[in-house]
């Protein structure tokens, strides 16, 4: 029988969006993936992540938008893209490395 904290890890997390709290929650995720089937499960969450980095970019195209908006919008589209081929890849360090920098983004670091 395996606790509930591994149970949880072996679920895929619900997003919404691609908060802070949301990239917060799947870092520290992130760096409780161990097994398998975590490793699938996030990279369920970082498949769902990269559709809202998309979404968020389709939606700020347009004559009207500044440039610098779109561009930090690739940037962090480019970031969980990458994030999600290194859980590919197992390399869980390279995801959180990844995902912290859209956090840094996010907060103006």
């Amino acid at each position: 029988m395996r606790d509930d904290a591994a149970n949880e890890l072996d679920d895929v997390a619900r997003m919404d969006d691609l908060s802070l709290r949301t990239l917060i929650a799947l870092v520290a995720r992130l760096s409780a993936t161990e097994t398998y089937d975590h490793y699938l499960s996030r990279e369920i969450e970082l498949d769902m992540a990269l559709f809202f980095a998309e979404e968020n970019l389709k939606s700020m195209r347009g004559p009207r938008t500044p440039q610098d908006a779109v561009a930090e919008l690739r940037v962090i589209r480019e970031h969980v893209q990458n994030a999600h081929d290194f859980v590919g890849a197992s390399n869980v360090h390279g995801a959180i490395e990844e995902l912290n920098k859209v956090i840094e983004m996010k907060m103006g670091l």
